[in-house]
């Protein structure tokens, strides 16, 4: 599921097999409801990387990786995802208020949205949440499970 073992370069472009690896130190999230069509290989999952398709396989990846205290690296969000889905900012808002820690601590919140309009919006999230990072995790955070915003 992640990507580099400790102590060596193990990039997943480098031809090494993740799955012999003996741990890991971070996760890389993809999320594309196209992520493997074969005309859209811009849309494919990036080697090494977890290819989700709706906001139940997000969840389930980010609770995975919480459950296993897997940090998560990148999370690449597109927005559509289709008929009957929650679209990304919907996930992007559900992170932002489940594990506000992702959205302003560390980790990179990258983006690959056609529609532009929805991209605007989840950049203006993601902005104004690291801008006013205090306020968002006041309103946001939970202290009463010891999540690493805390302050003790």
């Amino acid at each position: 599921m992640a990507r580099k073992r400790a102590g060596k370069s193990t990039s997943p472009r480098s031809g090494k097999n993740p799955e012999k690896m003996l741990y890991w130190l971070y996760m890389n999230i993809w999320l594309d409801d196209q992520l493997n069509e074969p005309d859209l290989p811009k849309r494919h999952t990036l080697a090494g990387w977890v290819g989700v398709r709706n906001f139940d396989e997000f969840k389930k990846a980010v609770e995975g990786a919480r459950a296993r205290k897997e940090p998560i690296e990148i999370i690449d969000f597109d927005n559509d995802l289709g008929n009957g889905e929650a679209e990304g900012y919907k996930i992007l808002e559900w992170l932002g208020s489940t594990h506000p820690e992702y959205i302003v601590e560390g980790t990179d919140i990258r983006l690959h949205a056609e529609n532009t309009v929805r991209k605007e919006w989840l950049e203006n999230y993601i902005t104004q949440a690291r801008k006013h990072k205090e306020e968002f995790l006041a309103i946001h955070g939970d202290c009463s499970t010891h999540k690493p915003h805390c302050k003790a």
